[in-house]
């Protein structure tokens, strides 16, 4: 990590991993990044999914993650992992 850390491909966000919003914290930075790297053109913005296609429950962060994306009109696609 701190090799990646060094070349700038990974970034800390600076969050509690114990807070209990550290997953949707980091689902908007994410979103949020995407966008400031397109210049706000969401059209040159995707967003992954990697999952098994359906949400374990009403708190899955993976569900709320395609929600967020869809919401700032991000295009989303998947891969399934079933």
């Amino acid at each position: 990590m701190s090799d990646l850390s060094r070349q700038g491909h990974v970034t800390n966000l600076g969050l509690d991993p114990s807070a209990h919003d550290v997953y949707t914290r980091t689902n908007e930075a994410i979103l949020e990044h995407g966008l400031a790297l397109s210049g706000g053109a969401v059209a040159n913005v995707l967003a992954m999914i990697v999952w098994e296609g359906q949400a374990r429950g009403p708190d899955d962060n993976t569900a709320a993650f395609e929600a967020a994306a869809r919401e700032r009109g991000i295009r989303v696609t998947f891969v399934l992992t079933t």
